[in-house]
């Protein structure tokens, strides 16, 4: 579970904070019987438990900088993934040098941080430890290098530098990839810990750019695996879903795509892949009677709706944390409110699954299973830039409250004031 992240100088952010413990102070009276989840709670290891939030809803005006929070979050899986900086600072503060991110997350019992400081020539400092100790920190600038959980007799601390400086840094020993990478993927062995740390961020975390998934990337990806079986349960248990939300099919059927490409004079041009699936949707006519459609014939809505569910009955089906800019983009409010619904209900949410979302629909604000830790807002200023506020930070909401009155009256700030 995703306990924070903190972003210094990152696009149009200067330095906020995407925190998703509960920040509401008392739990509620009776949460334990309730239908609605206020937070998820996760036991640590010789520790008291955490107390997070299943959703996070943000909003804000455009070109506020939602996008921009989720976009850090991604940013910072790709940094982990290929063993590459990618340096985004704010041009509006040129003073700012140096991008920090700085994610806790929770995992098998133990609450890790991670931290990566660095500007344009490489890495300044980065460090991996949990709440019981270190695993390794990195500060060329104070000349720190310490790897009080990874050193073994066969790993001492003099092969650990060796492994920083000859895979990590350049030809001038500027650490140009991160240690955390390099050790995940060479030497996954090495450390126990280390390994759980770089699963998560890289396979239980899921970044969407948008709510655009295809049909057929909804059911592999809710299968899990590439048999038929699966795929076809898959399939299946989509559509039981997408006819629970009031979708106008009568029936849906999944067959072997037999799909061919062809080249200018009508042949077949060799090329081996095709579209493995054909799915086809059935309408009742005027008069009773099944008429077949292919799929693509289907409204935007409903095409979005069955990628949408794939993705998120995957995450709550296996946990972990599942972002989303737009998630609202051609989706009836009500729809909307259903996904989301799903994360905040016990009855489905039962593996701890996050939900993160940008949306522009305020109808979602009106929920009654949206509490003050699960709702934020994003404003922008010259001299702030992109920051991001829950609603429990403000003096005085409460969870009766209308959030989306208050909102639209705009007492949080983040809405435009157009004036035509």
């Amino acid at each position: 579970m995703l306990v924070f992240f903190r972003i210094c100088n990152f696009g149009s952010i200067v330095e906020t904070i995407i925190d998703m413990r509960y920040g509401e102070g008392k739990a509620p009276n009776g949460y334990k019987d309730m239908e609605s989840i206020p937070f998820l709670e996760y036991p640590i290891k010789k520790g008291k438990s955490l107390r997070l939030s299943p959703v996070m809803a943000i909003y804000g005006q455009n070109a506020g900088g939602k996008t921009m929070l989720l976009e850090a979050v991604y940013t910072l899986r790709r940094c982990l993934a290929i063993g590459k900086l990618i340096y985004r600072p704010n041009k509006l503060h040129p003073d700012l040098k140096e991008t920090t991110f700085e994610m806790s997350f929770a995992r098998e019992g133990l609450v890790y941080t991670y931290a990566l400081r660095y500007n344009q020539a490489g890495v300044q400092e980065e460090s991996l430890k949990t709440h019981l100790g270190s695993i390794f920190l990195i500060d060329h600038e104070q000349e720190i290098y310490q790897y009080d959980g990874l050193a073994t007799e066969a790993y001492t601390d003099e092969r650990l530098n060796a492994i920083l400086r000859a895979e990590c840094c350049n030809s001038k020993d500027e650490q140009i990839a991160p240690f955390f990478w390099k050790l995940a993927i060479n030497y996954p062995g090495l450390n126990a810990e280390l390994s759980n740390a770089y699963q998560f961020l890289m396979y239980r975390m899921s970044v969407a750019g948008g709510n655009d998934f295809s049909a057929s990337f909804a059911i592999d990806y809710l299968a899990q695996d590439n048999q038929e079986d699966s795929q076809k349960q898959s399939f299946q248990e989509i559509v039981k879903y997408l006819r629970r939300l009031d979708i106008d099919i009568a029936d849906m059927e999944l067959i072997p795509s037999e799909e061919k490409f062809l080249d200018e004079k009508g042949e077949e041009d060799g090329r081996e892949f095709r579209p493995k699936w054909k799915i086809n949707s059935y309408h009742k006519n005027k008069n009773g009677e099944l008429v077949k459609l292919d799929f693509q014939e289907e409204s935007r809505g409903t095409q979005v709706l069955f990628g949408l569910l794939g993705v998120v009955l995957r995450k709550l089906r296996t946990g972990g944390v599942l972002v989303i800019d737009e998630m609202d983009r051609s989706l009836h409010s009500l729809l909307l409110l259903a996904l989301v619904s799903l994360f905040t209900n016990k009855s489905y949410n039962v593996k701890g699954a996050q939900l993160i979302l940008t949306a522009h629909n305020t109808d979602l604000l009106e929920s009654p299973d949206l509490r003050t830790s699960q709702v934020a807002i994003v404003t922008k200023t010259a001299q702030q830039g992109t920051c991001m506020r829950r609603l429990c930070d403000f003096e005085g909401v409460r969870n009766l409250q209308n959030f989306r009155k208050t909102y639209l009256e705009g007492a949080f700030s983040g809405i435009p004031f157009p004036i035509i």
